[in-house]
């Protein structure tokens, strides 16, 4: 008897170890069986971990009543290979995870039409991953408000909406590998309200109706690296007199010779600090306004002690007849990542001089302006 009740308590621990499972068996607005239940369900549940499944695929959820509960407990979300898409028929907003939802998970859903408002909302939410998702026709595809330590947003197509990426005194958030397109009112990613030390790598931002990235005055120290941020209307990375970051590179000699291309240049920052330098082809010469195109690669770079850089280094390519620009970021301390220099013509000596124009749009949605 001793055993079998040993063997059942074992039994009991497993289960409650994979928390509460919630399954979404209908496309309908409301009711047993639907989303919001499964939500309303979460909200409710005594269980440190839960999960959302879909046991439908290939189906559109309607929102027609109301807004989707907020999120207020952990939830792992996934619907990935499933073909789910959550609509919010321009009236209802869509997910919002709160306080309380902390290490939650949502994945591989596609989310349109919020309200014309919002795709997936973090406020006050921490540790949070919100992955291969496509967001599409919202005004801003994902909004972190308050915001800040370690929520990552990594690996989601974000097509077609007013802005990409919002980020609201947000601080130490990573946004990595998104593929961000057609930012119709503002940019790709728009970074404000003192949002700071936040990491954007490896993403791929195009087609914002102001720039790539846009920084605002008060947010500092945030690092941009191996993005590429080009055809845009303004520059690839608007830094509004912020970010803490110095001035753009000034790139003045580029010369090829075989597979290898000889890249000069000068930078001014802090004395003896430590830079970290990278490059990006563009194939066409859109200056003054500046971007980057593709990756090529980078260099450490070590101010002197007036605090200047000196830029001379070989990228094992040949792209004659394209352009190249180059930022140039922080390493040690608490600045942030410059804005893309000018591009100068791979394969020739291209002296270049004077000032960046500067251009910036307020932090007001719908309110744009350009000095």
């Amino acid at each position: 008897m001793k055993k079998l009740l040993l063997i059942g308590l074992l039994t009991l621990s497993v289960q409650n170890s994979f928390g509460a499972i919630f399954t979404v068996s209908t496309n309908a607005n409301a009711g047993a069986g639907s989303l919001r239940a499964a939500i309303t369900a979460v909200n409710a549940s005594g269980d440190a971990t839960n999960s959302i499944v879909f046991t439908i695929s290939n189906s559109t959820i309607t929102l027609t009543s109301a807004d989707l509960p907020t999120i207020v407990k952990q939830v792992t979300m996934d619907g990935t290979g499933k073909n789910i898409t959550i609509d919010g028929s321009n009236s209802f907003s869509i997910f919002s995870l709160a306080a309380g939802s902390d290490g939650s998970i949502i994945k591989g859903l596609t989310i349109t039409k919020g309200n014309y408002d919002i795709g997936i909302q973090l406020e006050s939410s921490n540790n949070n991953t919100i992955t291969g998702n496509t967001l599409t026709k919202n005004l801003i595809g994902i909004l972190l408000e308050s915001a800040s330590n370690n929520n990552t947003i990594t690996g989601n197509t974000i097509a077609g909406n007013c802005v990409g990426i919002q980020l609201e005194s947000s601080n130490n958030n990573t946004i990595t590998g998104n593929n961000i397109t057609g930012s119709s009112e503002d940019s790709g990613i728009v970074v404000i309200s003192a949002s700071n030390n936040n990491t954007i790598t490896g993403n791929n931002i195009t087609g914002g109706l102001v720039s790539g990235i846009r920084f605002s005055s008060d947010s500092m120290g945030n690092k941009v690296l191996n993005t590429t941020s080009f055809n845009n209307t303004l520059n690839g990375i608007v830094n509004t007199a912020g970010n803490g970051a110095p001035t753009p590179p000034m790139l003045t000699l580029s010369r090829t010779s075989g597979q290898t291309v000889f890249i000069q240049g000068t930078f001014t920052g802090t004395a003896n600090n430590l830079y970290l330098v990278q490059f990006f082809k563009n194939e066409i010469n859109r200056n003054p306004i500046t971007e980057g195109a593709q990756f090529l690669g980078q260099q450490l770079i070590t101010t002197d002690n007036a605090g200047n850089g000196t830029i001379y280094t070989t990228l094992p390519i040949s792209v004659t007849g394209s352009y190249v620009s180059a930022t140039v970021t922080d390493q040690v301390g608490t600045e942030g990542t410059s804005e893309y220099s000018l591009s100068v013509l791979l394969g020739t000596e291209s002296p270049l001089a004077g000032k960046i124009r500067e251009k910036y749009c307020t932090p007001t949605m719908n309110s744009i302006a350009i000095q």
